[in-house]
């Protein structure tokens, strides 16, 4: 459904709360060309990111970190993070998305919040991962990305 040799075309950003408008962000070299592919990972199906150094240029390995595994209807990917002192507690929602036949979006949620009442054993990643999204979202990045044919950079259909 998303396998394919992809060129970043947009990116916008705020730290405001997430639904709040954007702003144009400019596309840097790690996020401008990547290739998605379907894998079979021991946890399940994940459509698997390779960052490429130009159009069809891909490194071998895929990106677990900006890869997605199939959460419910969704393709997304969860990082939770922990860090003390002060404890401040994130939690982090990658969603791929089909926009039409050419164009995918990838949105980038960050849910963050500080408990000073935790510390040591108690601030951690299980922690964060447990409030996820009842914490408040603080940032949002939004990309969007074009299929293209790795020879001839023209836009393709979905696969």
């Amino acid at each position: 459904m998303f396998a394919g040799d992809y060129e970043t075309v947009d990116v916008e950003h705020q730290a405001d709360g997430c639904g709040q408008p954007t702003t144009p962000q400019p596309i840097g070299d790690d996020v401008h060309w990547f290739r998605l592919d379907d894998v079979t990972a021991v946890t399940g199906p994940l459509v698997a990111y390779y960052p490429c150094s130009a159009l069809g240029d891909c490194v071998t390995d895929y990106d677990l970190y900006r890869s997605f595994g199939k959460t419910g209807a969704d393709w997304m990917t969860t990082i939770s993070a922990a860090f003390d002192p002060g404890c401040r507690l994130q939690y982090r929602e990658r969603r791929l998305m089909r926009v039409d036949d050419t164009t995918i979006e990838i949105d980038d949620l960050l849910y963050a919040e500080v408990d000073g009442s935790l510390s040591g054993d108690a601030c951690s990643i299980a922690e964060a991962k447990q409030r996820g999204t009842s914490m408040p979202c603080v940032e949002e990045t939004v990309s969007l990305a074009d299929a293209r044919d790795a020879t001839s950079a023209t836009s393709l259909p979905a696969r």
